[in-house]
């Protein structure tokens, strides 16, 4: 009979203690919308006949991926993101100083952070379509849960039979609403 009770015990005990653990905390939940990432690319050219303006930087100087500040303005060439079209050739532009960094076009703007060397961007706030979303900041770039990852390619072009400096920016990885 001590045996029973015993059993009948341990087994009530693990029931309960099962049950309790398959109850989630409140302080645990998170909306859907906070763990769903969609992916984002762009591709985006400030160079030759893509160029709106150029890359410039105080005093009116070409500007390059080195310069502590300065700005881009070019054409979408392509992109990726839920519904959003980024159409081709629509205008364009990307200004840092320091190590933020701002990009701009149709329907959206990503405002965030960035490296010296440009290898990642961590973006704090992302308007797209008249949604805010960001990226994530500690997996690596280009993967859920991490900035995005930036490929910034230098381009020389001839213009007014000068030699100019423009670039073009791919930006690639994962948004989550916030």
């Amino acid at each position: 009979m001590r045996k029973r009770r015993y059993v009948l015990a341990v087994v009530v005990l693990a029931m309960v203690t099962g049950l309790l653990i398959s109850i989630p905390s409140s302080s645990a939940r998170t909306t859907s919308s906070q763990n769903t990432w969609y992916r984002f690319w762009v591709h985006m050219n400030a160079y030759a006949h893509w160029t709106i303006n150029g890359c410039f930087r105080d005093g009116g100087q070409n500007a390059t991926w080195k310069d502590y500040n300065g700005g881009c303005g070019g054409s979408m060439e392509a992109g990726d993101f839920r519904a959003h079209a980024f159409v081709h050739s629509t205008r364009v532009g990307w200004g840092w100083n320091g190590s933020e960094l701002t990009v701009h076009g149709p329907g959206f703007t990503l405002y965030g952070v960035k490296p010296y060397n440009w290898f990642w961007y961590t973006v704090q706030d992302a308007v797209i379509d008249g949604v805010h979303y960001e990226s994530g900041s500690t997996g690596s770039p280009g993967h859920m849960g991490g900035p995005l990852y930036v490929n910034l390619s230098s381009r020389q072009y001839l213009a007014n039979a000068k030699l100019h400096e423009g670039q073009s920016m791919d930006l690639e990885g994962y948004l989550r609403a916030k």
